[in-house]
């Protein structure tokens, strides 16, 4: 068994009995004390758990509770998993290494009631597995790769690319890269790359993993515009009615801001957020109707009106 098997079984104990012996998990893994001290270590820096050693009683103990790894997470995660690979196809081809990593990780109880999870992606676009194929290949190599983009309402045309980031939103599959067509950096979706091949070409575009990050992480949504270039604008949407309390409660992007009042009109909800382009976020605020009011910036709020004027138009007006 390896290490998340340990790890659960050491979170497990630690949240039923607050302790565990250290001999008693060097005995039921059969691993000695330094990879025994190397797993506290890692629950302690990476999971921010609270892990105390009794010198005395050479067990570990846990002043507070530890919820990392509770059986409640790995059916949440468990049923993802299966989510996400039904939305791939690959089951069942990866259905049993999923059902082996339930077994390890949970007791018969919780197993049981996994058939009572399930994670439904809201939609999916199939794409190609060889064209993923081809792409990693390229990454791992570093050379660049040739590929055939077909864009919405046009014909495929061919791209020469450096991929640098694979990226899930949603439930959709995108790949980050620089193209040599466009001379910067460019995010195609996996689902519309037709063909896919390794060029001879080396790779030209450095990977600097924390500008990748400020790009993959910079604001709203999954569509980009400057790519890092330029600070994404602020965003504010004034939500009211049954829609400020669902705002409330949700996260739409990591670096956001929320206030909540109330009003004469009832209670209101604003969220403040990073966002490079209008047209994603635009769609969701169109969501909640007359409930969602875009405040700024000027240029944001002047999109909604037309859109709301051009639905009346079409709609309303005969």
């Amino acid at each position: 068994m390896g290490k998340m098997e340990r790890l659960a079984y050491i979170t497990r104990c630690l949240r039923k009995n607050g302790r565990i012996e250290k001999n008693r998990i060097c005995e039921e893994f059969e691993v000695d004390e330094r990879t025994v001290k190397r797993d506290i270590e890692y629950l302690r820096d990476r999971c921010d758990c609270h892990i105390d050693y009794d010198r005395n009683a050479n067990a570990y103990i846990a002043p507070s509770p530890v919820d990392i790894l509770s059986p409640a997470r790995y059916l949440l995660f468990y049923a993802y998993m299966s989510g996400m690979a039904r939305s791939l196809s690959l089951l069942p081809l990866v259905s049993d290494d999923i059902e082996k990593m339930a077994n390890r990780t949970l007791d018969r109880g919780h197993r049981e009631l996994s058939r009572a999870f399930s994670y439904n992606f809201p939609s999916t676009e199939p794409f190609d597995t060889a064209v993923l194929d081809e792409l990693l290949d390229s990454f791992k190599t570093g050379r660049c790769c040739s590929i055939s983009y077909e864009k919405p309402g046009a014909e495929a045309a061919e791209r020469l690319i450096e991929p640098l980031r694979f990226i899930n939103y949603d439930g959709q599959w995108y790949v980050l890269a620089f193209c040599h067509r466009s001379g910067g950096m460019r995010q195609f979706s996996l689902s519309r790359v037709r063909s896919a091949r390794i060029d001879e070409k080396s790779r030209s575009m450095p990977v600097n993993d924390e500008e990748l990050d400020a790009i993959v992480l910079g604001g709203y949504g999954i569509m980009r515009t400057s790519f890092g270039r330029a600070e994404p604008a602020r965003a504010v949407i004034r939500f009211t009615g049954k829609s400020a309390a669902i705002v409330a409660r949700q996260r739409w992007h990591f670096a956001q801001e929320l206030r909540t009042g109330t009003t004469s009109g009832g209670p209101v909800t604003e969220i403040a957020l990073p966002v490079e382009s209008f047209d994603e976020l635009l769609r969701r605020v169109l969501f909640f109707g007359d409930e969602a009011e875009v405040v700024e910036p000027a240029g944001f709020r002047e999109e909604w009106l037309r859109a709301i004027r051009a639905m009346y138009n079409k709609y309303c007006v005969e």
